[in-house]
């Protein structure tokens, strides 16, 4: 059951993903497998941050970080730690984020567990790419890459790609980062996770902007709405909508421009993130 959500989680398929993995953790709740019970929650976690309950997302880790600390998972509590960042980090809760992603860092090196200081790392670059770190968030993100490339992890290594053609572009590198962009699109599609296409999408869509590569960028966010809105993902839809307000407002339609930015507006609000003061 677990497993089954896992599929429906990243094919977008989230009201499925959220019955089976209640399901399986009332199962594991009967078992009295508490490690199996945190798994279980940390699912139900990222089911509720791609509809945008942040708070609701924030609960159900916070209880996967007891279970897997009453289990005496050091593994499993790095990765609980680096997954409640997530969340701070989409918040704008950088000092939190920042102080859970070193606790697990610690964690990470002490069990051994690669793939867990490669998510870790790849969070903190996140955070480094907010506050202007670009450099640094590029060596972050390019550790984490590797790792996961080893490791054969084609979802999380996919995703990677997407981060480094983020960092590249505000490196002022469009051509890289239209190539990091292309390669995890092609890659996140072959995986079939549907909020990491949408993700690739809008970081195409900012490329082709910032190339001047108007029908590119007006084509990549119209499909990032059509795929988020499918499958109900706040954040990837909002940043669609900031795309399109962005190329109509260059093209000198403002009316259009406004209502697609007071759509975006509408979303990061209430997915209470700092984009929607921006």
């Amino acid at each position: 059951l677990a497993s089954l959500g896992v599929a429906d989680l990243r094919a977008g398929r989230y009201d499925r993903a959220r019955s089976q993995f209640r399901d399986a953790l009332a199962l594991f709740r009967d078992l009295g497998d508490r490690a199996g019970q945190a798994r279980a929650l940390t699912n139900l976690g990222g089911v509720a941050l791609h509809q945008g309950d942040s708070g609701k997302a924030a609960g159900y880790l916070e209880e996967a970080l007891e279970c897997f600390r009453a289990a005496g998972d050091r593994v499993g509590e790095g990765h609980a730690l680096a997954n409640l960042s997530h969340i701070e980090i989409q918040l704008g809760m950088d000092a939190e984020a920042e102080a859970h992603l070193q606790n697990a860092l610690v964690l990470n090196r002490a069990a051994g567990d690669e793939a867990g200081e490669a998510h870790t790392l790849a969070n903190l670059g996140q955070i480094a790419l907010r506050q202007g770190r670009h450099q640094i968030a590029f060596g972050d993100f390019e550790r984490a890459h590797a790792v996961f490339l080893a490791e054969g992890n084609r979802t999380a290594e996919a995703k990677l790609l997407t981060s480094l053609g983020l960092a590249s572009l505000r490196l002022n590198r469009p051509e890289q980062a239209r190539e990091y962009l292309s390669e995890s699109l092609e890659r996140i599609r072959a995986t079939g996770d549907r909020s990491g296409e949408a993700e690739a999408l809008n970081g195409l869509g900012e490329v082709a902007l910032a190339t001047d590569d108007l029908s590119a960028a007006v084509a990549h966010y119209k499909a990032s709405l059509r795929l988020a809105t499918r499958t109900g993902d706040k954040y990837e839809l909002a940043r669609a909508y900031e795309g399109l307000g962005r190329y109509f407002d260059l093209i000198g339609s403002t009316g259009r421009a406004r209502a697609r930015w007071r759509q975006a507006y509408a979303h990061y609000a209430e997915l209470g993130v700092p984009e929607a003061e921006q």
